[in-house]
């Protein structure tokens, strides 16, 4: 198969395990959850390896041991990148969603440490209105958690769509 295949077919089976988990989230099931990372970890696994390879089959063979190096660096760079990224705007969407939804009765330092994340949403709800804010805590998280794995959907289509252009004349060495 041409890159450009492995790689469109496996970015799409990618976004539908990633949209399975934002459809999980939203139903609050464990089972959906499992079974769209194992359809994600389905589509990226041939991925992983077309790109490996054909960056490592770039370089010239004296130069392969460090084409392969600043391959695995740049994904492990990229991974990082992506948690961190997508992790900041679960963190602002969280905040943002909790801060509307925040029942009246909770206020000061138990909506402060709320607003720092579910864990410490629910550590604060020994406090007044403590099952209240830990409903909302729960709602706000829900609704980032589901805007991550769509917007990783998104870039995941995204990404499809343009390996198989970019690579469409693409043929493999050997």
């Amino acid at each position: 198969m041409r890159p450009a295949y492995v790689l469109g077919c496996g970015l799409t089976v990618g976004t539908v395990g990633l949209g399975a988990m934002a459809l999980a989230v939203h139903m609050h099931s464990l089972i959906l959850i499992i079974v769209g990372n194992v359809v994600f970890s389905i589509g990226m696994a041939p991925c992983t390896t077309i790109i490996a390879d054909l960056i490592v089959s770039a370089a010239p063979q004296e130069q392969s041991g460090a084409a392969s190096a600043l391959s695995e660096m740049a994904s492990e760079l990229g991974g990082a990148l992506g948690i961190a990224l997508l992790g900041s705007l679960v963190t602002f969407i969280y905040r943002q969603a909790l801060g509307a939804s925040t029942p009246p009765m909770v206020h000061g330092e138990a909506l402060e440490h709320a607003l720092r994340g579910i864990g410490s949403a629910v550590s604060s709800a020994q406090d007044d209105g403590g099952s209240a804010l830990v409903s909302a805590a729960q709602g706000a998280y829900t609704v980032a958690a589901q805007v991550a794995f769509g917007a990783s959907a998104c870039i995941f289509l995204v990404a499809g769509a343009a390996a198989l252009v970019m690579f469409r004349t693409f043929k493999p060495h050997g």
